[in-house]
């Protein structure tokens, strides 16, 4: 019995040096509004595009507002004209980019 509470006491440290490691990473986000963005399937292909990118932490999106948001490592470059021409290569237009500072 004390193996278990032995096993779940390093399981906690690791856990939560693992959380405090990814609270610890400095991100800025970009937002983009992309025209005919309008179901899950499409929003779907994005996010596997974006995924791939280096430095990209999180997204999120909201449909209703045709809008993803990509959370990026502080020190990493994306520059605008990049995103525009991955959202194209996905067969989609990027109607607004707004670069947020960082949190």
């Amino acid at each position: 019995m004390k193996n278990y509470g032995v096993v779940i006491a390093v399981l906690f440290c690791l856990l939560s040096s693992s959380l405090l490691q990814a609270q610890s990473v400095r991100t800025r986000s970009i937002r983009m509004v992309v025209d005919g963005m309008v179901c899950s399937f499409c929003a779907q292909g994005l996010v596997k595009i974006f995924k791939q990118q280096k430095g990209v932490v999180n997204l999120q999106v909201s449909l209703e507002d045709r809008a993803l948001l990509l959370y990026i490592q502080e020190e990493t470059e994306l520059p605008e004209e990049e995103i525009k021409e991955l959202v194209k290569n996905a067969g989609y237009k990027v109607n607004s980019i707004t670069f947020l500072p960082t949190n």
